[in-house]
């Protein structure tokens, strides 16, 4: 499943978003947008800072782990809908250059295969 980028404008308060990913059963997000490029807002921050949790609707997103790579943000979540809990993994690419393509395809290949080994329902394994 594929989309863009949520705005707060257009989702208010992102509820519709991670409804949307629970109704998929959605295990992990690529995004390769940073969130601000070029002083312009790309798309706004859907989810918690590292250590919180937030309300969206009636589902409970909390960030759990968060790693600083290179040329990558790891980030994995737990949401919470009534008392089932889920695990989902968030990979930020940070390396894409606004309205251009990378010099060097070594980083978005390298964050594709990390995203590709990502174990499924499996609880914080550092990648």
């Amino acid at each position: 499943m594929q989309c863009e980028g949520p705005m707060a404008k257009q989702l208010g308060d992102f509820g519709q978003f991670w409804r949307m990913v629970w109704q998929h059963e959605v295990e992990k997000i690529a995004m390769v947008t940073n969130l601000l490029e070029d002083e312009k807002t790309k798309c706004n921050q859907y989810w918690p800072d590292r250590g919180q949790s937030k309300i969206y609707g009636d589902i409970e997103v909390s960030c759990k782990v968060e790693a600083l790579y290179a040329d990558f943000i790891w980030r994995q979540f737990t949401l919470s809908k009534n008392s089932e809990e889920r695990n989902l993994h968030h990979l930020l690419f940070t390396s894409w250059p606004d309205k251009d393509i990378p010099d060097d395809v070594t980083s978005i290949i390298e964050f594709r295969q990390r995203v590709n080994a990502l174990p499924k329902n499996k609880k914080y394994e550092e990648i």
